[in-house]
């Protein structure tokens, strides 16, 4: 009986991961990763911006996720009704390098805003070109399984000649943000809200190796953040934010991850919960921030499984490295041609 029920769990940890990364990799660091969930936020932060992130998911089981990500936008709304243009590079390795995933995306936004910059309204779109591949040798196939001396026949499977495929993409998105660097409406300054939706995925392309018709599902996002200073404490910030993604298949991906950052000068730290299709999670993160006009941000979170079906997967690690500049700071080094008036320039965002 306890051979039968290894088998059964050896079975489970060699598909898993084929069949479950029919969905996109998620982050923990949301706030870091906002292109990457929407591509309205191209140019958003006004000046430029760089990210890294590495995020390691299940370390506790052979079938692991791996996923590495790089992306970097930069503000163009000098240029007539631009917002900003970026680029994407995810790469994500699943069940010790069975099935690997390179994504290169171009997300570009045009712009509304009013004449103080307050108020801002962005529309993206983002092209892709996404490149699959996996390694037919490192699988073992049902048919090979003994009941009682294991692995010990050769499989009558035949892989597909087809190892990798490579596909088109296409996603879209909007942002609604109000920066606000005067005291209105609340006894604090220097406030902001973003509202935000994202569908991926949208023509629903085939991403199927054995000439099945497979479709990636649309993924939809929804997001909601802020920052806000306490009162009579500019230097104490809050970052509330959640966010929610569906994408609708036979498993199916539902999640919620709702939390705040902190950040005092050049420390933050904050907690996340994170709930969908029973799999609840803790999340906790710190980091260090240097610099001001040109900054960056070193953090760290690990995710603690709070679900009794999954508390033996080692949750997850993620670390991420940003650089964001402010467009007064691009100015001064000769990136910039034109100065923006300092009446209409509105402090951007911390995360």
């Amino acid at each position: 009986m306890k051979r039968k029920t290894g088998i059964i769990i050896m079975l489970f940890l060699i598909f898993a991961p084929l069949f479950a990364k029919a969905q996109d990799p998620s982050f923990s660091q949301f706030y870091f990763n906002q292109l990457y969930y929407n591509p309205a936020f191209a140019g958003l932060s006004g000046g430029a911006t760089a990210s890294i992130t590495h995020r390691i998911l299940w370390p506790n089981l052979p079938g692991k996720f791996t996923t590495s990500k790089f992306s970097a936008d930069l503000d163009m709304s000098n240029s007539p009704a631009l917002g900003g243009i970026g680029i994407i590079a995810v790469t994500d390795i699943a069940g010790q390098g069975f099935l690997k995933t390179n994504t290169i995306s171009i997300p570009v936004s045009v712009r509304l805003r009013d004449i103080e910059g307050k108020h801002i309204f962005q529309f993206g779109i983002k092209t892709s070109i996404i490149m699959k591949s996996v390694n037919w040798d490192r699988f073992v196939f049902s048919d090979q399984f003994d009941p009682v001396n294991g692995i010990v026949r050769p499989s009558d499977f035949s892989a597909s000649a087809q190892s990798s495929i490579t596909f088109p993409d296409f996603g879209a998105g909007v942002v609604y943000e109000y920066r606000n660097a005067l005291y209105e409406g609340f006894p604090m300054k220097k406030w902001s809200i973003r509202i935000g939706a994202a569908a991926h995925h949208i023509f629903q392309p085939d991403y199927s190796f054995l000439g099945v018709t497979s479709k990636l599902p649309i993924k939809y996002v929804l997001h909601a953040s802020g920052e806000f200073p306490l009162i009579n404490n500019s230097g104490l910030i809050i970052a509330p934010a959640i966010i929610i993604e569906r994408q609708p298949m036979r498993l199916g991906l539902k999640t919620l991850n709702i939390g705040t950052n902190a950040l005092w000068r050049n420390f933050f730290m904050g907690g996340w919960f994170r709930t969908g299709n029973n799999v609840d999670a803790l999340s906790f993160v710190a980091g260090l921030k240097f610099g001001s006009a040109a900054r960056s941000y070193l953090s760290y979170s690990r995710d603690y499984t709070i679900s009794k079906l999954m508390s033996g997967t080692g949750g997850s690690h993620e670390i991420n490295l940003s650089y964001r500049v402010d467009e007064e700071f691009l100015y001064d080094i000769g990136f910039r041609t034109k100065r923006v008036h300092k009446a209409k320039m509105v402090p951007c965002t911390e995360f």
